[in-house]
């Protein structure tokens, strides 16, 4: 049965399974930026192409109905017993359930939810999960064939339905995503490097945009006070110094062009050693085999997803 993750939790941990996946048909939607037509010119300048609407689909959710749904406990010799899957548990001396337990409480009385229905204080549940989020978490799916690898979607829930006779038995979800595509999971390398000795290092990107970068986070570990290069002899040798402290670690988050410590706070361009700032160079990887080479003497985490544009199908 497919199943999915989203924000950190997935949908077993709330009895649920995937049923279907649909308006999940353009994976790719761009437009061509072109200049104007006239008497001396029969043929449009071409500017390249501008993605359309981010990717999205429309998934289908219900209650899992191979879910053991013995829920009511009972009471033997005085004690009184749960199901192992649902045996509550206390939390700063408040009594709580797992997120699958789908009893439901009326008039003070617990009572089982053993319909295929879903229940007010279910949707309520679920809902909560699913819409709260103000941006972008990721989604995957789970035990999917279709995928050969995994794929991780940012995305968004924009819209709820649901399917019903009298009452509802299955809730629809609009999922847009960040962009245009899925991604990999996050790829780490990690490198070390002296103040005598540079280290070459070598990164591949199989992202599916060819023509375009890849640009990652990297985690700088400094073991000493010093200057730190970061050179990508494959990006025309173009490189980008810093003036670095001992045991003070950093981020330079390449994408978003900021530099930061362990604690989000940002770290000013002077305090590293920058002083043009409009000659910074942002390391990025393009697609293939890149060929970095690290001075200093410093630990280097580098992060990043690679695009894949594949779309979502059960």
């Amino acid at each position: 049965m497919l199943q999915f993750e989203f924000n950190g939790h997935t949908s077993d941990e709330y009895g649920l399974i995937v049923t279907r996946i649909e308006e999940n048909d353009t994976l790719v939607n761009r437009s061509l930026q072109l200049g104007e037509k006239n008497k001396y010119r029969p043929k449009e300048n071409q500017f390249g192409t501008l993605y359309g609407d981010n990717y999205s689909f429309k998934m289908g959710v219900m209650r899992n109905p191979c879910r053991n749904k013995n829920v009511v406990p009972e009471l033997k010799n005085g004690i009184l017993k749960y199901d192992s899957t649902y045996t509550p548990y206390l939390d700063n001396g408040i009594l709580k359930f797992s997120m699958n337990y789908t009893a439901d409480i009326k008039n003070g009385i617990i009572i089982p939810n053993d319909s295929d229905y879903l229940t007010s204080n279910n949707i309520r549940i679920i809902n909560a999960w699913l819409t709260s989020p103000q941006y972008p978490r990721l989604l995957k799916f789970i035990g999917d064939d279709y995928f050969s690898e995994e794929i991780e979607f940012f995305a968004t829930i924009t819209e709820v339905s649901t399917e019903h006779a009298s009452l509802p038995y299955e809730l629809t979800y609009t999922v847009t995503c960040d962009s245009q595509w899925g991604y990999t999971p996050l790829i780490l390398c990690k490198t070390t490097s002296s103040s005598t000795l540079p280290r070459e290092y070598s990164i591949q990107n199989n992202s599916d945009c060819w023509e375009d970068y890849v640009y990652p986070t990297i985690k700088v570990s400094p073991k000493s006070h010093g200057i730190i290069t970061i050179k990508n002899k494959t990006d025309n040798g173009r490189t980008m110094k810093i003036n670095a402290l001992k045991s003070d670690d950093f981020y330079i988050d390449c994408r978003n062009l900021k530099i930061y410590d362990i604690t989000k706070s940002i770290v000013s361009f002077e305090d590293l050693g920058i002083e043009d700032i409009d000659d910074i160079y942002w390391p990025r990887l393009a697609y293939g085999e890149n060929i970095f080479e690290f001075t200093g003497d410093a630990t280097f985490e580098i992060s990043y997803r690679e695009p894949r544009k594949v779309g979502a199908f059960a």
